[in-house]
């Protein structure tokens, strides 16, 4: 369903595929930490015997918090209830992620529900999306903006020789005029006096 947004790209985490996985994770610019409650319980993380307590850690370090959400699906009851009942005990899902979402199975076999229930994560997806957008306009910004500083100071360096120059010649001219002037007088009083 989420590959109307982007493309998605699914990794399953094993015991023995942290490499892997971390490879994975710099990859992608957003991240779902999806866990099935088929597996027995809904333990994500900060509880006996958590799954995912380093990888849930890795992806907010790499992608970000905002771009982490985590999924827990197949659940029994998927009620705000259970959601903050979750969120109490493994607060490391609060701290590195942007939320978490619960999908129950009786929600599953209903699309219109479904629909509905994956509405905010297309919300969230597009707006990362469009933040992506920002990001790379300010990314550019920061690359021309010394350019344009540069530039804007030779352009000051420029007029400030320039008009020093009109400066320089009009004290050049002035020194000029007033010697010529002084030259021409004395020469009439010799013309004077002789």
């Amino acid at each position: 369903m989420l590959k109307k947004v982007g493309s998605v790209v699914s990794f399953t985490i094993t015991n023995s595929n942290s490499h892997q996985f971390e490879q994975q994770v710099s990859q992608c610019t957003f991240a779902i930490l999806y866990h099935s409650k088929t597996r027995g319980r809904v333990n994500i993380t900060n509880v006996t015997d958590s799954l995912y307590d380093r990888e849930l850690e890795h992806m907010s370090l790499v992608v970000g918090k905002s771009n982490v959400i985590v999924v827990a699906d197949d659940m029994d009851d998927s009620s705000p209830r259970t959601e903050n009942n979750i969120l109490t005990k493994q607060m490391s899902i609060a701290q590195l992620s942007r939320g978490l979402y619960l999908f129950s199975a009786k929600e599953k076999m209903d699309d219109q529900l479904m629909k509905a229930k994956v509405q905010p994560l297309y919300d969230i997806l597009s707006k990362g999306s469009a933040s992506d957008v920002v990001c790379d306009v300010v990314s550019v910004f920061l690359v021309v903006a010394p350019w344009f500083y540069f530039i804007y100071s030779i352009y000051h360096v420029f007029f400030l020789i320039t008009t020093n120059l009109n400066g320089s010649f009009l004290m050049y001219y002035s020194t000029c005029a007033a010697n010529h002037v002084s030259n021409g007088s004395s020469q009439e009083e010799s013309w004077v006096r002789a």
